[in-house]
């Protein structure tokens, strides 16, 4: 429930300010009603899903466990911020992926978001011990943000919906962090033992 209601929450937030405020406007497809999106849509979840599981198996599944014994706020921070790290090549030298945009806005805002968000999955990999619901909220996030976008039109200059509410614009990167802030305040200290058990696998690996 975690793995598919943070993101939703998080992107449901920030594109009804989008609508809300007039920056974007919401065009629902022609011939298209709410019952047939969804099917859609899930399908697009578990397509995500599954592309996202190599990077979540290597960043929170092998990663993570190891940086924990630098503390669990570091750790979780640390292992967002390479997840993003490793998107940069992609992203300064490829047109491919966030193509439109001043870079010295779009990777500081990349790499916050990234590394907000880790605390996120990081949360859902050791309560869960499991890398299963962070790579489903992964994929969600991806899917839930597609389907967003291809609702929105902005009703000015397009540059503006992708810094505001982009897969890293500003009101999403505020919705990370509020979410991970949440995180952090409420877990307790009994559920410690399950990063103190990673650690001690990792150490022994």
């Amino acid at each position: 429930g975690a793995a598919l209601g943070g993101p939703l929450l998080v992107l449901s937030v920030t594109y009804s300010i989008v609508w809300l405020t007039g920056i974007g406007r919401l065009v629902w497809p022609a011939g298209q009603g709410g019952v047939a999106l969804i099917p859609n849509l899930l399908i697009n979840v578990l397509i995500t899903t599954i592309l996202a599981l190599g990077e979540e198996i290597g960043f929170r599944g092998y990663l993570l466990p190891h940086l924990l014994t630098l503390g669990r706020t570091r750790a979780l921070l640390l292992s967002g911020l390479l997840h993003g790290v490793w998107h940069l090549p992609l992203l300064l030298l490829t047109p491919f992926y966030h193509g439109d945009g001043n870079r010295w806005l779009i990777v500081p805002l990349f790499l916050l978001t990234l590394s907000a968000a880790g605390v996120f999955y990081g949360y859902l990999r050791l309560t869960s011990e499991s890398i299963w619901p962070t790579a489903l909220a992964h994929g969600a996030f991806n899917a839930f943000w597609n389907r967003f976008s291809l609702l929105t039109v902005a009703v000015g200059s397009p540059l503006v919906l992708e810094y505001l509410a982009g897969e890293s614009g500003l009101f999403t990167l505020i919705g990370v962090v509020a979410l991970a802030a949440w995180l952090l305040a409420r877990w307790q200290p009994t559920t410690r033992s399950a990063p103190s058990r990673l650690v001690t696998e990792a150490l022994n690996a």
